[in-house]
């Protein structure tokens, strides 16, 4: 794998190669999300007003750790497990973008993550996938048995948010059997210029969220962690009717 680790402007990025854009971090505030998918992942924050949840979270694809440092810094009481494939993607992630130190609430795992899912019996308040492969043929994160046993592990608060690269040679079949294996119940939404797509569901906990909860909840994480997801509340209201 071609790490390429770069910094521009008081920005530091990890690259796969020239071309793709893996992470980035501001080298002054490394809790805090840069890219606008990353942020957008966060979503979910916005359909439970509970200050305890999530109690815990599955992180599958580590990145430079953005998402797992936000929830470490501001959820301080959640245990967080990411799983990344490569020993490399982690050293990186540790010796270049400030990854906490590994403890009994923040533990990294490196397996694959098909292989994690396969063997987990956790139920977790939110997962977080976010693995990129092209390699259709060996890739099992792109099955929609995977996706059915991550339905297995949410909790009965559980949501689950995914990342869908548009351009991606299997993106409208992995975003089909995504929506399929959760009862074609999800909310996507296209993250501004990027070519992510957002998806979320969930197995018990609902989208039976109104604006108004929305919008509180989104002043609320605003003020608590200076994340603003006010587009974001923008693209979900025009699924909610009231």
């Amino acid at each position: 794998m071609d790490i390429i680790i770069s910094e521009e402007n008081g920005i530091r990025k990890l690259q796969f190669g020239p071309k793709l854009m893996q992470g980035t971090m501001k080298i002054d505030a490394p809790h805090v999300i840069q890219m606008e998918y990353a942020r957008e992942m966060m979503a979910p924050l916005l359909l439970n007003s509970d200050p305890d949840w999530p109690r815990n979270v599955l992180v599958i694809g580590l990145g430079v750790g953005a998402i797992p440092q936000f929830l470490h810094h501001y959820k301080p009481g959640c245990a967080i497990t990411t799983v990344e494939i490569s020993q490399e993607v982690v050293k990186a992630a540790q010796d270049h973008f400030n990854l906490p130190p590994l403890t009994d609430n923040f533990q990294v795992v490196v397996q694959c993550g098909a292989e994690f899912i396969q063997n987990c019996t956790t139920q977790y308040d939110l997962i977080v996938l976010d693995a990129y492969s092209e390699d259709l043929e060996s890739d099992a994160i792109h099955t929609e048995a995977f996706y059915q046993k991550c339905k297995s592990c949410l909790s009965a608060q559980g949501y689950i948010v995914a990342n869908w690269i548009i351009g991606h040679p299997d993106f409208q079949g992995m975003l089909l059997r995504f929506i399929s294996a959760f009862d074609n119940v999800s909310w996507s939404l296209k993250a501004g210029a990027t070519r992510n797509t957002i998806t979320m569901s969930h197995v018990g906990a609902g989208f039976n969220v109104t604006k108004a909860e929305l919008a509180q909840n989104c002043q609320q994480l605003r003020e608590k962690t200076g994340l603003d997801l006010s587009s974001t509340v923008e693209k979900l209201n025009a699924s909610i009717l009231v």
